[in-house]
């Protein structure tokens, strides 16, 4: 119809990333999450990228072959990167590290 092809994706509301987590943290919890967030941000724009996150596994876990540092990272996106833009912002940082019970 004339009506539905009038509508552009652009004009429908766009989902909101669900970010509860936030709200349930204390002040010092946010903290704590800010400097493990800048520590990971070596840039410091904001955002964790996918070369950011394999340089802190690599880091983390060193030569431990039972541990396939790519697939964490793709894993860690999977989960934590929610409105898909190839990063992980710091909202999502703390969705993704305050994890969902």
């Amino acid at each position: 119809s004339e009506r539905s092809k009038e509508q552009s994706p652009q004009d429908q509301p766009q989902p909101q990333p669900h970010m509860s987590n936030i709200n349930k943290l204390t002040d010092k919890q946010i903290a704590d999450l800010k400097k493990g967030f800048a520590e990971v941000d070596k840039d410091g724009n904001g955002q964790i990228d996918r070369a950011e996150l394999t340089e802190l596994f690599r880091k983390m876990f060193g030569d431990d072959e039972d541990i396939d540092i790519e697939a964490s990272v793709d894993s860690a996106f999977a989960a934590g990167d929610i409105n898909s833009d190839g990063c992980i912002s710091f909202e999502e940082y703390i969705n993704l590290a305050g994890g969902t019970e």
